[in-house]
């Protein structure tokens, strides 16, 4: 079975902690986007627009917009694993700050 593009990520880079806390590897908290109300009904709209789309679209189209949604979510993972260590260093930064002596 084929690895999926995180799991690909992930397997080159064993050693990063960041990546593996980014990726779920490492699970400090138990809020997630599913427990945002938001999120589910963004998520209801996106299914429902999806399910227009299969319905209106050829086969060839289709398989065209798949291809195209499945790079936009590799470019938006990549996105937000390099913000995710960004925030997470400036938070390290942050708290050296505090605990230095002036």
């Amino acid at each position: 079975m084929a690895l999926t593009f995180a799991e690909r990520l992930v397997t080159r880079m064993p050693n990063d902690i960041l990546e593996d806390l980014f990726y779920g590897k490492i699970n400090p908290w138990e809020d997630c986007p599913g427990n945002i109300e938001e999120f589910h009904g963004l998520n209801q709209k996106m299914s429902q627009l999806s399910a227009i789309l299969e319905e209106r679209l050829d086969k060839e189209t289709r398989s065209l917009l798949d291809q195209y949604l499945s790079n936009r979510a590799d470019m938006e993972t990549l996105l937000s694993c390099d913000s995710f260590k960004t925030g997470f260093r400036l938070g390290i930064r942050i708290m050296m700050a505090v605990y230095k002596e002036p």
